[in-house]
Formats: structure tokens, sequence, C-alpha cells
């Protein structure tokens, strides 16, 4: 008998469905568009697909504000959070591959763009940047910085004129251009997965490397890029 249950046991698990077998990967973001959505589809997510899926992970998404994604990470209720600026938190795990890397641009109207100097331009002025964006730790020259809650707040503050620059993720911008805004380039910053301080999020971390490195190698980065119409942004992905 106590070879035959190993054995029934064995052609048990063969004849579950493979969804049974899964083991569950609970991924947190903010919605994004192209990136991250509520319906599954984005950069990000297919990303992690590509990456997890071929290892057993059943994947369930979580749509929430940035700061809770981090935070059900940090306490954890959550695997990993998705779209973190490099050296943006300093408790949780970051892997070494970046996942994207955002054009961070700034937004004015026409007549402040003829004078632009790049970064030293923003040094004493009124910027602005949507909440948790925390582009203050990258900048090195002094602002009078706020931070609103959405595109439209930041937007009404610029029209009149409260405030001069707004900082964003050009690919943003560029979804929805404003008559009489220009858009001026910054500089390139990568974005991660984040991952707990814990032998899981270890885990998790190296199997995110690995996947990338293989991804890489195959072309299938750039084609997961190309398929989101964002193939401009691949090499800065690519150059790791």
């Amino acid at each position: 008998m106590s070879l035959t249950r190993p054995l029934l046991f064995t052609s048990a698990l063969l004849l579950m469905p493979l969804g049974l077998l899964a083991k569950p990967l609970q991924i947190y973001s903010e919605e994004w568009e192209g990136f991250t959505a509520t319906d599954g589809s984005g950069l990000y997510l297919d990303l992690v697909r590509e990456i997890y899926q071929p290892l057993g992970y059943q994947l369930n998404i979580h749509i929430v504000p940035y700061k809770r994604s981090l935070d059900m990470v940090r306490h954890g209720g959550g695997d990993l959070a998705l779209g973190v600026y490099e050296q943006e938190v300093d408790d949780l795990r970051y892997p070494r591959y970046a996942m994207f890397a955002d054009d961070v641009s700034v937004l004015m109207q026409d007549k402040w763009a003829a004078a632009w100097q790049g970064e030293q331009s923003l040094s004493d002025q009124r910027v602005l940047w949507q909440r948790g964006w925390g582009y203050e730790k990258y900048i090195r020259v002094p602002m009078q910085w706020f931070e609103v809650d959405d595109h439209d707040k930041a937007m009404e503050l610029l029209n009149h004129e409260r405030y001069r620059y707004y900082l964003g993720a050009g690919v943003l911008f560029e979804q929805s251009p404003q008559p009489g805004y220009r858009i001026k380039f910054l500089r390139w910053l990568r974005v991660y997965p984040v991952f707990s301080q814990t032998l899981r999020g270890e885990e998790l971390a190296h199997q995110w490397d690995e996947g990338m490195l293989r991804l890489l190698k195959r072309g299938r980065v750039a084609k997961l890029f190309e398929l989101h119409h964002m193939t401009q942004y691949y090499p800065s992905v690519a150059s790791q």
C-alpha cells in the first residue's frame, strides 16, 4: 500500500486543472494607460506574464493607488509593485533589470519654451507634478515644488500661471498634447518592479532578472515594445 498511495497521488495531480496547481502571484500597480489596465492589458503586465507564467505562477492583478501598491508589498499583502523609479524607495528590493525608462519631460506654456535651458531652468521656479512621483529626489537645483492629485488639477494651475513647469513622463504628455503648450525633455529615469525584503522577494527578483535577460536575448522585449507602439523607448531598456 505504501507504494500505491504516492502513485495515486501523482496521478491525481496530473488530472487536476492547471489553474489549481499554479502558484498565486499578487501584483499591485496604479492604472497607467498603455502600461497597466484594469482588464489586465498593458506593457508592464505583458512583461510580468512573459516572465512568471512559464514558471507556473497565476497572476492576480490589483489596480490600486500607487502608494498603496508599495504599502501592500511592504506589509506582506503583495508580491511585487510595478512602475517604481530607480532609487525611489530604500525598503524594498529592486532587481537588476529595469522594465522601462521614463523620458521625464516638462510641460510649459509656449512663452517659457524659448528660454528653456534644461534642469537649470527649474531653479527657484514653481514646479509641480502628480502626487507620488517624487521628482525632487532626482533634480539637483532648488525648486518651489508642489504635488497634485491628477493631471486635470495640474493643467488648471498651469493655465492660471500659478506654476510655470509641470513634470511628468513624456509618453503620457504626448497622448494628449495641449494647445499653447510645449514639451521639453529633461532626463531618462529607469522604472522597475519592486519586491519585499524577504526570501520570497529575493527569489522573485532573481526570477525577474533571469526572465528579462532571456527575453532580451530572444528579442521578445523588443517585440512587446513594438506591439505597444513604444519602440522609441526600447533602447533605454536594451542598454542595461
